[in-house]
């Protein structure tokens, strides 16, 4: 399906960083520049995102 939002792309885009083992506390939420996908690499815009706390403790 083609999409009519494919000619703006934003600046800034939100990522949440591992900064080293450990729990929930070495993630960090940080804005970074957009990269335009290689081949075969697709962008999917996201609304909202959640991090299951047992998924935390099995990383």
């Amino acid at each position: 399906m083609a999409s009519s939002e494919t000619s703006e792309k934003p600046h800034l885009i939100s990522a949440v960083e591992l900064v080293g083992a450990g729990g929930y506390d070495k993630l960090r939420i940080k804005k970074t520049s957009y990269r335009a996908p290689n081949p075969n690499e697709v962008v999917i815009r996201v609304k909202f995102a959640g991090l299951n706390f047992a998924d935390l403790m099995r990383r």
